[in-house]
């Protein structure tokens, strides 16, 4: 029972994070003459490009890491006092990480 829980609450979050990773683009226009029952649109419309597996692993990856080490600074400032500096550095690391990957990946429109 709870392994099904884990495995459905994993599948929804790759999901989510499937979802936000995709990124539009436009088809290209083809140069024929349409068929005599084609419709012609004005405006290609918009597809998203699926991404690959790999990258919707590794973001969810690096987010649960992310969630992790702060979970783990929290507890640092509540028992200790003091928030180490080994863990901010990797948690500014992750969080570039992850704003490196969603930046490039919406910033290119183009089909590949």
């Amino acid at each position: 029972m709870p392994v099904r829980a884990i495995r459905g609450a994993w599948r929804k979050f790759l999901r989510l994070v499937e979802r936000s990773l995709a990124r539009p683009y436009r088809p290209r226009m083809s140069l024929g003459q349409p068929g005599p029952e084609e419709q012609v649109h004005k405006k290609p419309e918009l597809a998203y490009a699926p991404p690959s597996k790999r990258l919707v692993y590794a973001t969810a990856m690096c987010m649960l890491a992310l969630t992790a080490l702060c979970m783990a600074l929290l507890l640092c400032v509540i028992l200790t006092g003091n928030a180490p500096s080994e863990l901010t550095t990797s948690i500014m690391a992750l969080a570039s990480t992850l704003a490196g990957i969603y930046i490039g990946r919406k910033g290119d429109v183009g089909p590949r």
